[in-house]
């Protein structure tokens, strides 16, 4: 907690998974708050759901643990303290929703999601306009949490090489040099890194997970267990794309991944010219399956869907009963091929194209490699490590797509897909 009292203009906490980084960020903001009257914060991620899993969810959990008095108006988007502070949360994915802002503080999570630093940019120019900050004494802070990705990142080149910095005119016509821009950036914006191995609260099989990552994947361990920027190698799918252009598709199936203490994976797929569109996911750690069921059901009413409405939904078949649930649920639900690399060469054979807010999916995609020996000699076996998203994923398309699938598409003499029934 040695960076609570950082009272940096812009603060990036980095580090390794399973370090705190979202526990800490989330209390400094809720100090901030509480100690300054009539404060303006604001936590954003890239999409909403994943915000209400992951920050939304740990402050409110935070504050019932702390014993703090708040009012929450869930529909709006914001809790308010007895001091007039609020906490104001939302999406990352128009900059016009973030152009009329005063803020104090703002808090940024999973900050490496955001492609486009101008969102970053904007949000700068937001800072330290609230009621708050303003007083004398106080501060204002940019507040990122990352998982560490590419040294291409620009938030890496921001705060690790400082390639913003440049002789300019000041606000005041006054003449910075570049040595002067940099020794101010170095003041004014800081670097917290932060391990697993400081994280009393993990899990002991968590912990060991981690630990024995280095003997399974050294790329992997770099950047999950050490925690640091660089890129991977032996990526699995490197072609897929972040471009979802169309509302109408041939038809719509699934891809489930079962899990509890993992989390449970449900991939919405529409399915256009033999092309795979990964639409909107269900992705949440502890999920009874009635509890995943309904979040499925959920996220489908949000695409005006039923589950009638998807031909098919192929899952893990180690977990009979649980499929056999979803079928109950009118779920035209089929347990999945178990041979990885059949699946994996049919998802390299087909265009996939991933919505941007399946944050987890796209984040597992960039992480999923194939193993390397102790020789450094590439194997025909992926990494087994945050791949829930990708099982679903092989399911889903080896089920539309797959040699030996009894759902395979077939042309039928319109040229135009069909999908044939078990």
């Amino acid at each position: 907690m040695e960076w609570i009292d950082d009272k940096s203009r812009e603060l990036l906490i980095e580090g390794s998974a399973g370090s705190g980084k979202t526990i800490f960020a989330c209390y400094k903001a809720i100090f901030y708050a509480l100690q300054n009257d009539m404060a303006s914060v604001y936590v954003y991620r890239v999409t909403l759901p994943s915000l209400k899993r992951t920050s939304w969810k740990e402050i409110r959990e935070l504050l019932y643990d702390l014993k703090i008095p708040y009012f929450e108006n869930k529909s709006e988007g914001f809790i308010e303290f007895g001091n007039k502070s609020k906490l104001y949360f939302g999406a990352l994915d128009s900059l016009s929703k973030v152009r009329s802002i005063n803020a104090d503080m703002i808090y940024i999570e999973q900050a490496e999601e955001l492609k486009d630093p101008a969102f970053y940019e904007e949000l700068l120019l937001r800072l330290g306009r609230g009621k708050a900050s303003r007083k004398p004494g106080n501060y204002a802070q940019m507040l990122l949490v990352v998982q560490p990705e590419s040294e291409e990142h620009w938030i890496y080149k921001k705060y690790h090489l400082y390639d913003d910095v440049g002789a300019h005119y000041n606000g005041f016509g006054e003449w910075v040099t570049a040595e002067q821009d940099l020794a101010y950036k170095k003041e004014h914006r800081k670097t917290a890194h932060f391990h697993y191995s400081e994280n009393y609260y993990l899990p002991p099989e968590t912990r060991a997970n981690y630990d024995n990552l280095r003997n399974v994947d050294y790329d992997l361990w770099l950047r999950y267990s050490a925690g640091k920027w660089g890129k991977l190698s032996g990526v699995i799918y490197p072609n897929y794309d972040t471009v979802v252009l169309r509302d109408s598709f041939d038809f719509y199936t699934g891809g489930v991944d079962f899990g509890f203490n993992n989390p449970s994976c449900f991939l919405l797929c529409g399915w256009y010219d033999n092309e795979c569109y990964v639409l909107d996911e269900v992705y949440e750690r502890e999920l009874l399956n009635r509890d995943f069921i309904q979040k499925t059901k959920d996220m489908l009413f949000e695409h005006h869907l039923l589950p009638e409405s998807l031909d098919m939904v192929c899952c893990d078949k180690a977990n009979p009963d649980d499929i056999e649930e979803f079928r109950q649920n009118d779920f035209a639900a089929e347990g999945g091929i178990k041979d990885v690399t059949a699946k994996i060469n049919t998802v390299k054979q087909t265009k996939i194209h991933i919505h941007p807010k399946c944050v987890n999916t796209i984040k597992e995609i960039k992480g999923y490699k194939w193993k390397v020996d102790k020789d450094g000699v590439t194997l025909d076996e992926p990494v087994k490590f945050n791949d829930h998203a990708m099982d679903a994923l092989g399911y889903a398309v080896y089920g539309v797509r797959g040699q030996l699938s009894p759902t395979r598409n077939i042309p039928d003499n319109n040229d135009r897909f069909k999908v044939m029934a078990l």
